[in-house]
């Protein structure tokens, strides 16, 4: 699955408080998301970020995490796999 086909916040219509996903409308109950931008759906508030960035480098970081991703995941799967995928999420829409 890719995620550009599970990111939907772009199709809200804020005015009209509904999203349309396959053609299809559906009503909202709110749309009061106060760390969502409407011009910029998928960009991080800077503290949401500043957190991001925080979980990462413990992630990148983390000897004892390395150990156990070594012992409990397959050869296939590295770090470097890992954090692509983060990044991957992060593609501009």
């Amino acid at each position: 699955m890719e995620w550009k086909n599970v990111c939907f916040l772009h199709k809200i219509d804020y005015e009209n408080k509904c999203i349309t996903i396959s053609g299809n409308t559906y009503e909202l109950t709110t749309v009061d998301f106060p760390t969502i931008d409407p011009e910029h759906p998928y960009d991080l508030t800077e503290e949401e970020q500043h957190v991001l960035d925080g979980l990462v480098n413990a992630f990148v970081e983390s000897d004892r995490l390395h150990r156990h991703m070594k012992f409990y995941m397959p050869a296939a799967v590295s770090i470097s796999a890992l954090i692509k995928i983060y990044y991957s999420m992060h593609v501009s829409l």
